[in-house]
């Protein structure tokens, strides 16, 4: 019995120090490769491995000239097509505007002089300058567009997948059990049946553009000089669509000053990694000036669980 004994005590002994191993146990080192690929492999799911730069096709108004000027940089890089053409005129109108006034105020024996406006009607002068482009993509231009941004894949805890539920096979949502009572209207006040007025029924069928409501006003006060520009100008129509141009990708390429910190029982690993651009394109040279071999570095940390080892949390905004 005691020979049995001696063995039980040692066989828990051995159990007790295994479970103290195990709870005290170190979590796995972890490689500036292993960084790298997780990093990337983020990238990618949140689509941001991949960067693309926007561009508006078709005829539109482009009064900007820094945009205007983008899109001619486009067409010596071949990536599309460009024309523009200018609308240009002078009004003379009758408006209201505010007109600045000088007065005296004062307090006593101090007094200063201060700007007042009044609303007033006036004759204005201005001077209407529109340009109109028309874009179009090049064969070129077309292999490196997209209708859509790519976006981030869905994070889906598989743990917490659910089996989907079929709610109309159950009886009770497969009637109508509305209830439908009748309006019990207040025999103390009159109903009056609404007059539609004139403006109304305008606004209700008028679906018109601006540029047409304008085109088509006969009372028009306005006194302008060279109206036919005004005219092609009022004719022009617009078609305007947004495209996504691939301007370049981004990768991590090393990770350095790995640390192991350790703070309430959570253990964390930071990192400094350092990306670095590759395959630019002209389109991301021009809107967005990307190049290949711009390099940066941010802090990136993973998380250590005993189930899971190294998770990555959410990357930094490059």
């Amino acid at each position: 019995m005691k020979r049995f004994h001696l063995i039980g005590v040692v066989a828990l002994a051995s159990v007790s120090m295994l479970l103290v191993s195990c709870g005290n146990s170190e979590p796995k080192p972890i490689s500036s490769k292993t960084i790298v690929k997780e990093v990337n492999q983020k990238l990618v799911e949140d689509a941001e491995s991949e960067l693309y730069a926007e561009i508006a096709v078709g005829t539109y108004e482009c009064n900007d000239a820094v945009a205007r000027q983008y899109l001619a940089k486009l067409e010596v890089a071949g990536l599309i097509e460009y024309d523009i053409t200018r609308y240009a005129w002078w009004e003379k109108s009758k408006k209201s505007y505010k007109k600045a006034y000088k007065v005296i105020r004062g307090y006593g024996w101090w007094s200063y002089e201060d700007i007042e406006y009044r609303w007033v009607n006036g004759t204005s002068y201005d001077f209407e300058d529109h340009y109109v482009v028309d874009v179009k993509l090049t064969k070129k231009g077309e292999r490196l567009a997209v209708d859509e941004r790519p976006e981030a894949k869905p994070q889906i805890d598989k743990d917490l997948v659910s089996e989907e539920v079929d709610y109309n096979k159950y009886p009770w949502n497969q009637v109508d059990l509305e209830e439908a009572w009748e309006e019990i209207p207040n025999p103390f006040i009159e109903k009056k049946e609404p007059k539609e007025t004139k403006k109304a029924k305008e606004k209700t069928t008028s679906q018109r553009k601006p540029k047409e409501v304008l085109k088509d006003s006969k009372n028009d006060p306005t006194v302008r000089i060279d109206s036919l520009q005004y005219k092609l100008y009022m004719e022009v129509d617009e078609i305007k669509e947004v495209k996504y141009l691939k301007a370049g990708e981004v990768k991590a390429i090393k990770a350095r000053n790995i640390q192991i910190l350790e703070d309430k029982g959570v253990i964390t690993a930071v990192a400094e990694v350092i990306y670095e651009t590759e395959d630019a394109t002209d389109a991301g040279r021009i809107l967005i000036g990307f190049e290949d071999g711009q390099r940066s570095a941010k802090e990136v940390q993973f998380t250590y669980y005993f189930d899971k080892g190294w998770v990555l949390k959410k990357l930094e905004e490059k």
